[in-house]
């Protein structure tokens, strides 16, 4: 995921949470290194068209919106 070892994909999902309260569990690495092995998702290729990418930081709401 993100291209990140599985410890810092556990990390990623684990910080988030602690951040707002919430007790979820969250899958150890081991586990995540599992369920990476069976599973038969093709990646899509990187294409040379630009991402842009949204931090906000102010704690409103945001809704999704894509000009495709």
């Amino acid at each position: 995921m993100f291209h990140l070892a599985a410890r810092q994909t556990e990390g990623l999902i684990t910080s988030p949470l602690q951040l707002h309260s919430l007790d979820l569990p969250v899958p150890d690495h081991s586990i995540l290194n599992r369920w990476a092995e069976t599973l038969g998702v093709l990646r899509p290729k990187a294409g040379s068209a630009p991402v842009y990418l949204l931090v906000d930081s102010t704690g409103f709401p945001l809704r999704a919106w894509c000009m495709c």
